[in-house]
């Protein structure tokens, strides 16, 4: 079988890939493992957030709902039922291990009037997950845990995949975000940790709506971020990202037309247990 070959939908076989990187985004309905995966999710966030995941932002201050959070997803990084439906909707898509470099899935939490908090400006910061060291080959994989609209769902800025925008990625460098913690470290007294469009974001701008459990497939090299909201809910989400092993050897994926970051990412990718000496 070819390295890049995979087994059941061609989603994300070479074809659709190919289509990702030059700037498709897909917003496909849910299946029955992504319906699995917003289960399990929505269990460890109602245990952390003390009642329904809709309204967490009505039972913790800024710090409290930040504690929270934090307790949420180290619970979910080990949680075997999520790391099993996580891989099953992979494998709908048409991702293995053998073929594909796997990030852990990731839980994101988007309260109402939450940009308006201080210390929250990085969190809604728009950016590339490019300028944060992941290659060019990656695509990402979005899962709200309810339903989504426009005014509440993921930006996106198609238009802006070739154009270069003015950003601070020069001053990230993995290894040492890795050192000071991660996305996980809560430090804010370094504007470098995380880079960041700088200036007014493109005009033309993409928001899918999606059902819960919906899947929004796009290129790490899209600028993207949360969309400040006011609706009454909290959004819960749930992400996985993905590297064609052999995409990423050959040196295929989305343009790169304004990254400056250092290091690489995916690396550190291994959930789905990758074989030993398998390709980065």
């Amino acid at each position: 079988m070819p390295e890049d070959a995979v087994s059941g939908s061609p989603v994300l076989g070479p074809a659709g890939r190919a289509a990702i990187y030059a700037g498709s985004c897909l917003a496909l309905p849910p299946s029955a493992a992504s319906e699995r995966v917003v289960e399990a999710a929505r269990q460890v966030v109602e245990r952390a957030f003390l009642g329904p995941a809709e309204t967490a932002h009505q039972r913790f201050d800024g710090p409290g709902f930040f504690a929270a959070l934090t307790a949420a997803r180290g619970i979910l990084a080990t949680d075997a039922e999520l790391a099993r439906s996580s891989l099953a909707m992979l494998e709908e898509l048409g991702v293995s291990p053998n073929a594909f470099a796997m990030d852990r899935p990731r839980l994101r939490a988007v309260a109402p009037g939450g940009h308006r908090v201080a210390g929250t400006h990085a969190a809604y910061a728009l950016h590339r997950d490019t300028w944060y060291a992941n290659p060019r080959a990656q695509i990402n994989l979005w899962v709200p845990l309810r339903a989504v609209s426009e005014r509440d769902g993921l930006s996106l800025y198609p238009g802006a995949l070739r154009t270069p925008l003015a950003n601070d990625s020069e001053s990230f460098d993995y290894a040492a975000f890795r050192r000071l913690g991660g996305f996980q470290s809560g430090r804010s007294d370094s504007p470098a940790a995380y880079p960041r469009l700088l200036g007014s974001p493109p005009a033309e701008r993409t928001v899918p709506p999606l059902p819960r459990a919906g899947r929004l497939l796009f290129s790490a090299a899209q600028l993207h971020g949360p969309t400040p909201h006011d609706e009454a809910h909290t959004r819960f989400s749930v992400d996985v990202r993905v590297v064609s092993r052999l995409d990423h050897r050959l040196g295929r994926g989305a343009p790169r037309v304004d990254d400056r970051s250092r290091g690489d990412a995916s690396a550190e990718y291994d959930f789905g247990g990758p074989p030993a000496g398998a390709p980065a």
